[in-house]
């Protein structure tokens, strides 16, 4: 399982807003999801997959990119 990375939010874009990460902000404004993902979604998707519920789940790539690849 492998769970390409999107757009996430993290402690470090809290810090003070850098050109880049507004950036980040502004990309996220025009995905479908309007939004930039959190860490704690990431993590949760990743706990799911890894626990007994997905115990037939292989091979699979979830991507959580707020839409993004498929606008």
């Amino acid at each position: 399982m492998s769970r390409p990375p999107g757009l996430v939010e993290t402690p470090f874009h809290h810090r003070g807003i850098s050109p880049s990460a507004q950036a980040m902000y502004d990309f996220a404004a025009g995905t479908p999801a309007g939004r930039v993902g959190s860490a704690e979604e990431m993590a949760t998707i990743v706990a799911s997959l890894a626990s007994d519920d997905a115990s037939v789940v292989s091979g699979y790539a979830l991507v959580a990119d707020g839409g993004d690849s498929v606008a």
